[in-house]
């Protein structure tokens, strides 16, 4: 979990540099995938 946390920090920065002002509408998906990903794994 916490490996996968690491990179969820690492695609976070990537989102954020490439699209700053896109972040709000990119997380939320983000975050409902990760949520997915962490409770199936």
């Amino acid at each position: 979990i916490i490996v996968k946390m690491l990179i969820l920090g690492v695609i976070a920065t990537i989102v954020e540099a490439f699209s700053p002002s896109d972040v709000d509408n990119l997380l939320i998906p983000a975050v409902l995938l990760i949520s997915w990903h962490l409770i199936g794994f």
